[in-house]
């Protein structure tokens, strides 16, 4: 039986707040994601942005029409 849920860490256990649906001492496997905004220091840098330093103008302007011949040059790419 999967069921998700919603609960409260009160420091100790997890209270949910709705009816779970199980008998007392059901041992269960719980994966905790916190609803918590996560506060990234200033100074890490955005992974897209440093992916988009590494880009660098081609001059190819057929990209989307000819991917297949720039990814795989040749006589099969063409």
């Amino acid at each position: 039986m999967v069921t998700k849920l919603m609960a409260t860490f009160d420091g100790k256990a997890f209270i949910p707040e709705s009816t779970v649906g199980l008998k007392p001492n059901t041992r269960c496997e719980l994966t905790v994601r916190s609803d918590e905004a996560v506060d990234i220091p200033a100074d890490v840098p955005y992974p897209l942005m440093e992916i988009h330093k590494l880009a660098t103008d081609m001059g190819v302007t057929d990209l989307a029409d000819r991917h297949q011949h720039y990814a795989h040059p040749g006589p099969e790419g063409d």
